[in-house]
């Protein structure tokens, strides 16, 4: 924090941070690429509320994220993009599902925390606080803990049940001992159990088995981002299974249409007797399952600070993602590999700048140059001089 006290006493800092308290939308211009990053420091460390940076792609995302972490250490989190992948429902990066699983966590039990998102992170939908929120475990030493309904929870939260726990997303089952390693932790927890209470908790090594520390108490966040519950789950295989067959027998045979991929993604729904809660590529059928649709603004709740870095850019962006995404969804829709109702997977630009005007959070607009956004209406406007070092 040392670094950023000569900042504070600037006249253009004492007018954003008071615009910030007051609850003004702000335009701040004249800032280099740096200098962003000192100013959403400084801003932090006077007025404490979750803040949120929106930019216009993953390169800048990063490099802001990586500049932050610098001032603000761990209160700052990476809110990446989970690619729409219809073509190839394994290819799924497993650091990114955990990156957004921390984040949307994170939200859910109010911590304070600075998040970096390139504004494609902030177009595709996601299951409601709600429904996450239901997968959050906080589990205390003495609690009482009933084991089966304990690790039905991890089941339906999409853990994998294994001998040995080996990478994240696993738990493992022995007796009275239950090992489990969530999303965020960099180390995996160890509970033993004496009859229905939590008599230790440990943190362990996951190559040598051997503890780490003692631990008072722990939270564990789902292993997914989208699970099904078993009702949901019921409705929708009865809602689409007739119209899919139907769907299927009307194309087939038309000569440009394949239905094999859109079978074999569908498959875990048409064949399963009861809720499986989790299976690869529940991701992109969210759609056929909530009708209502749930986006990242709906867990940033009222009380923080939107950051828009370059709204022209991240507009351009935004449009170009979702003209992409419409194009190739298109395709795939004539060629019978995806249902109609994984369109409502990803926002448009407009759908984008409604969800964050109508959030009560402050706005703060970030731009280099002197330049007016029509989308982002602010109350005031804050100059920064930037001198040129020689």
């Amino acid at each position: 924090m040392i670094a950023l006290k000569p900042m504070m006493g600037s006249r253009q800092i004492k007018t954003a941070v008071e615009s910030v308290k007051k609850a003004w939308n702000v335009s701040l211009v004249g800032l280099s690429e740096s200098q962003k990053c000192h100013v959403i420091s400084v801003l932090k460390s006077q007025v404490n509320k979750p803040m949120v940076i929106i930019t216009y792609n993953d390169v800048q995302a990063k490099k802001i994220y990586e500049d932050l972490s610098f001032f603000l250490g761990n209160d700052v989190l990476l809110f990446p993009h989970r690619q729409l992948l219809f073509y190839n429902i394994t290819a799924h990066s497993n650091d990114i599902s955990e990156q957004r699983i921390s984040v949307l966590g994170s939200l859910c039990l109010g911590q304070v925390k600075v998040i970096v998102a390139p504004v494609e992170a902030l177009l595709t939908v996601t299951v409601s606080p709600r429904q996450f929120s239901e997968g959050i475990k906080r589990i205390t030493d003495g609690d009482k803990l009933d084991m089966d309904g304990f690790v039905q929870g991890l089941v339906r939260g999409g853990y994998e049940r294994v001998d040995m726990i080996e990478g994240k997303g696993q738990f493992s089952v022995r007796g009275g001992i239950i090992d489990v390693f969530g999303a965020g932790m960099e180390n995996p927890i160890r509970m033993e159990l004496f009859d229905d209470e939590v008599d230790s908790i440990r943190e362990f090594d996951v190559n040598s088995q051997r503890s780490i520390q003692r631990l008072k108490s722990f939270v564990l966040f789902p292993a997914r981002e989208v699970t099904i519950s078993d009702d949901v789950f019921q409705k929708a295989k009865r809602q689409i299974e007739g119209p899919i067959m139907e769907y299927i027998k009307s194309v087939n045979g038309q000569g440009t249409y394949n239905t094999d991929g859109l079978l074999e993604k569908l498959q875990p729904v048409l064949d399963a007797r009861q809720n499986i809660f989790y299976f690869e590529g529940v991701e992109e059928l969210l759609p056929v399952f909530y009708h209502e649709r749930h986006t990242f603004f709906d867990y940033l709740g009222d009380d923080g600070v939107i950051f828009i870095d370059e709204p022209e850019r991240v507009r351009q962006r935004a449009e170009n993602v979702h003209l992409e995404f419409d194009e190739n969804f298109k395709t795939l829709l004539i060629q019978g590999e995806v249902l109609k109702q994984q369109y409502n997977l990803m926002m448009n630009y407009r759908d984008l700048v409604e969800s964050i005007s109508q959030n009560p959070c402050v706005k703060v607009v970030l731009n280099t140059l002197p330049r007016t956004s029509k989308d982002f209406r602010v109350n005031r406007q804050v100059s920064f001089v930037t001198r040129t070092m020689h």
